[in-house]
């Protein structure tokens, strides 16, 4: 039986796409370097924000280590201005989240992005929602190392055998594996395709939100 559901953040529960890439060619324009797309952004995604800078300024083969430090920090400022600009939750993500907190089951919420805007962001659009929220902190790996993962389990007392990890990246499948979980499921509204999810250890992959709902209840 599923106790504890945890989620990512970006493309799993808040369609964010807009925003990062929003946020990107800010920085990006500031120090002159060509824009990205909405779909190579997807593909720069899912590691931390260092990791997302760094690859745009590879694509654009304008890297050093000095230059992505500087847009970097001109992203982070600019993010954290008004992090939910063109924000929005994904079609039916509250009701879904709803009906599993009704049937008893614990919430978690687990981004590699920053813990204060992945905070802040849960707090604006899921209201009391969670039982959890964490982002990514100083001194804590980021997924999918399962560091951060299981300290939530610790905190929510429960086990592996009683979790399903819900994402949208191979990142997150990577984390629902490293974790254990009885069931990770991978979603295919996020920044990857189903093939990218079936292939780093996806349990199930669903294309509707209450998908989501009816996976983890089916689970004995």
């Amino acid at each position: 039986m599923i106790k504890c559901c945890i989620f990512d953040l970006d493309g799993t529960v808040l369609d964010t796409l807009g925003t990062i890439t929003y946020y990107v060619n800010v920085a990006l324009e500031r120090f002159g370097i060509r824009t990205i797309s909405e779909e190579e952004c997807k593909y720069f995604v899912g590691e931390g924000a260092r990791v997302l800078i760094s690859r745009a300024l590879k694509s654009r083969g304008v890297y050093t280590d000095e230059l992505a430090r500087e847009v970097y920090d001109f992203y982070d400022r600019a993010y954290k201005s008004c992090p939910s600009y063109l924000t929005k939750p994904f079609d039916g993500i509250s009701e879904m989240l709803t009906s599993l907190k009704e049937r008893g089951i614990k919430l978690a919420l687990l981004s590699n992005k920053q813990h204060n805007v992945t905070y802040d962001a849960i707090e604006y659009f899921f209201p009391g929602i969670f039982d959890t929220v964490v982002g990514g902190k100083e001194g804590v790996p980021l997924k999918p190392d399962p560091t951060a993962a299981l300290s939530i389990m610790r905190e929510l007392s429960v086990d592996a055998e009683n979790v399903a990890y819900i994402g949208d990246t191979s990142t997150d499948m990577k984390t629902g594996k490293n974790i254990n979980a009885k069931l990770t499921i991978g979603v295919c509204w996020g920044f990857r395709d189903k093939d990218e999810l079936w292939a780093n250890g996806a349990d199930r992959v669903v294309s509707e939100v209450f998908d989501i709902y009816r996976e983890v209840v089916s689970v004995d």
